[in-house]
């Protein structure tokens, strides 16, 4: 484990945040596909379920870039000072700018609700709810961190095999279950539920996914720590465990949303499918990318992209949102809505960048209000 900060900036991980938040778009702008016609259904399935890999491929970045560090005395004053502490910051000013711009907007939300949410005694109901889970689980990092490292340093591997089972079938394969429980219900009578009593992420809140987002962190921690291990493994063996659980998840979202037992408001995270589709497009981003002799420029612009991730995820639901007002009219038939689709995916993203890009020269800006360092 180490703190010293890489002399090289790994190109292939500014990727993986690049293309998290692409799809944190795309899952957000893609309600213009509506279901009115089976081939738009299904279409529509293959979209956002590929989107749906947005946000475990930032947590799993942050276990890959985070956990693996000595969280030693001096370490961690500076993890609380440049980490934890801006964090805090930045969700309660955004959680106060929502309530704001929601009002402008006309939309139903109180201030009630903005006092519960600045308190954690509430979840937000929109894309600050990522906000408190990722602050919880840097509350937990040194301890999780250290803990990780001494199981694996003293060889305990029984006791670090049951945590992991642990983690893995309350975290994924049980809430995994309850949805295709949900999906027979209407199709074949069964009407029973299965949750789990135990929560296995330690840190955590009760933002979609629970404890699945602990699993998450520490996948991309173990693709680190046994980077050399994982390298051995060809990739088309991940490709084939990208492909398939994600084919198995269109299928099922199909079903069960056809049946309408399943929306999507309902958790996509927890599932299992998606756990392994999404640590498997992980690898295969990060060997693609490393594999790649990238062009100087190139490589300046995908980092500032990187760094700015976080702004275009905070900003972007209110320009989709004037877009949903303005764009919608063209979604009158198939080409329509794939034609306000794009539009509105392009316009959210490069708005965004381009709002964040000019507000970030305001230095207290670009670090309370986007996390840039």
């Amino acid at each position: 484990m180490s703190n010293k900060p890489a002399k090289k900036r790994d190109f292939a991980l500014d990727i993986v945040r690049v293309v998290a938040i692409f799809l944190v778009v795309i899952c957000h702008t893609c309600f213009y596909l509506e279901r009115a016609k089976q081939h738009v259904f299904l279409a529509r399935d293959f979209v956002f379920t590929f989107a749906c890999q947005g946000v475990p491929l930032f947590v799993m970045l942050t276990g890959y870039l985070m956990l693996n560090r000595k969280y030693d005395s001096e370490y961690l004053q500076k993890f609380v000072k440049r980490n934890l502490i801006p964090l805090f910051v930045c969700f309660e000013i955004w959680n106060m700018i929502f309530y704001i711009l929601n009002r402008i907007y006309g939309a139903p939300y109180s201030f009630k609700k903005t006092l519960k949410v600045a308190f954690f005694l509430g979840t937000p109901g929109n894309v600050l709810w990522f906000l408190p889970m990722i602050f919880c689980l840097y509350l937990g990092m040194p301890l999780v961190s250290r803990f990780l490292d001494f199981l694996i340093s003293q060889g305990n591997r029984v006791y670090l095999g049951i945590l992991l089972f642990c983690l893995i079938v309350f975290g994924t394969l049980v809430p995994s279950f309850q949805q295709v429980l949900e999906m027979l219900h209407p199709l074949l009578g069964i009407n029973s539920t299965v949750t789990s009593e135990m929560q296995m992420n330690v840190f955590g809140t009760g933002a979609w996914g629970g404890s699945v987002w602990m699993l998450y962190l520490i996948i991309g921690y173990v693709f680190n720590r046994f980077s050399h291990e994982i390298r051995k493994i060809p990739t088309p063996v991940f490709v084939l465990t990208f492909i398939v659980p994600y084919l198995l998840l269109v299928a099922f979202r199909y079903v069960a949303w056809n049946h309408r037992v399943y929306s999507e408001f309902t958790d996509p995270y927890s599932n299992c499918l998606l756990v392994i589709c999404s640590a498997s497009a992980f690898v295969i981003l990060h060997r693609i990318c490393n594999a790649k002799a990238v062009n100087g420029k190139f490589a300046l612009f995908i980092e500032q992209l990187s760094k700015i991730s976080f702004g275009v995820y905070v900003i972007h639901p209110w320009i989709t949102y004037l877009c949903q007002h303005y764009v919608t009219s063209m979604a009158t038939n198939t080409a329509g809505q794939w034609a306000a689709f794009l539009i509105s995916l392009v316009i959210s993203y490069v708005g965004s960048a381009l709002i964040v890009q000019l507000i970030q020269y305001v230095k207290p800006l670009r670090k309370w209000l986007f996390l840039m360092k």
